[in-house]
């Protein structure tokens, strides 16, 4: 009986090293969002107050106080975290008022965070109500257009959380409020594109083409339109050609563009060679911008089939290891199956000694 216990347990450790059992992430609780609000309240300076952010009229080297109220409506304790962040354009178009590793332009004069302040944290008391205050401090120096920036307003999980961090599931939530800051008719301001670079470069197997522009204004753009076309140098013959629409661009901002080049005019990988690529841009008011730049791609088939074999080697190597080690478990428990098969067949001592007394038993009684 113990005998057969074993192998049936190592038969259950073999299925368990086969077939992992698969544990499931703890969701973690909810950061507050739902009990937290905030109202604006908007100063005389406010220059539409329909709006659901700050659109502020300011005057050169003025110093001026802007309050948010915050609400808890829980019946506990609350934190907030708050954060300034500059706005940014996103890779897609999108403008970002919330926290980001985009970096700054070079065209950018005023950083939001430099120009406003508030408290980085907030204590909020079972179902209260605290005004924070909001300190701008505008240049000295006249300004054309916009200082734009975000305000983020997340509360924080004060619950312990467990020592391993790779078993939850962080759900964070947070709102954001933009703030504008302008001393003029932002109307006057004409918005400007720059290219910065054009570069060709193959991420995970991938053709790639990223297009870098800048917003060197202070001014926000609209609707913004891009036509890209990339022709062979020697025929002059166009392999590639994509649009892409609806972008915005925020001021004083640069954008990474990044083209897939899956080349859905003639089906085929770009070849290495010297490309020139042509860049169109368009904005809602019919502003139009236009370069034309050269790429060069080396060995890029070469690069291509590295990156490939690499693939399909380190997937080879872990398939191999995996099938030898199915397969050495598997020969042990044959082994060890048929070892305890074989023990389980040989009579015991007892038994001998039994059939002994009964065949002497039956030979008397004869």
């Amino acid at each position: 009986m113990k005998k057969r216990l074993l192998l049936g347990g190592f038969i259950t450790v073999l299925i368990a090293c086969i077939f992992p059992i698969v544990s499931y992430s703890q969701e973690q609780p909810k950061n507050n969002i739902e009990y937290f609000s905030y109202e604006l309240i908007f100063p005389k300076n406010q220059q539409n107050r329909k709006l659901g952010y700050y659109d502020l009229l300011v005057k050169k080297g003025e110093k001026q106080t802007v309050q948010l109220k915050l609400n808890n409506k829980s019946d506990k304790p609350m934190k907030i975290a708050v954060d300034l962040n500059s706005t940014k354009t996103n890779s897609n178009g999108i403008i970002e008022y919330g926290s980001n590793e985009l970096k700054n332009d070079k065209s950018l004069d005023y950083d939001f965070p430099t120009i406003v302040k508030a408290p980085e944290e907030v204590l909020l008391e079972p179902k209260s109500s605290k005004v924070i205050d909001l300190v701008i401090n505008v240049p000295k120096k006249a300004f054309e257009g916009y200082i734009a920036g975000g305000i983020r307003l997340q509360p924080v999980n004060t619950e312990e959380e467990p020592s391993d961090e790779e078993t939850m599931v962080k759900n964070e939530f947070a709102y954001i409020i933009g703030m504008l800051l302008s001393e003029s008719n932002v109307e006057k301001v004409a918005p400007e594109l720059e290219l910065n670079e054009v570069y060709y470069k193959l991420e995970n197997a991938e053709d790639n083409l990223f297009i870098d522009v800048s917003n060197t204004k202070a001014i926000f753009i609209e609707d913004l339109e891009t036509v890209i076309t990339v022709k062979d140098e020697k025929t002059n013959n166009k392999v590639f050609e994509t649009e892409k629409s609806n972008m915005k661009m925020a001021p004083n901002t640069k954008m990474l563009l990044r083209i897939p080049l899956k080349f859905p005019l003639y089906d085929k990988k770009m070849d290495a060679g010297d490309y020139l690529v042509d860049v169109q841009f368009k904005e809602k008011s019919g502003l139009k911008w236009s370069w034309s730049k050269k790429i060069n791609v080396k060995n890029h088939n070469d690069k291509h089939k590295d990156s490939l074999e690499s693939d399909n080697t380190d997937s080879s190597k872990i398939s191999i290891m995996f099938i030898a080690l199915i397969a050495l478990f598997i020969a042990i428990g044959a082994v060890l199956a048929g070892y305890f098969y074989k023990k389980s067949r040989k009579p015991k001592k007892n038994d001998k000694r039994k059939n002994k007394i009964k065949r002497s038993i039956t030979e008397k009684e004869r």
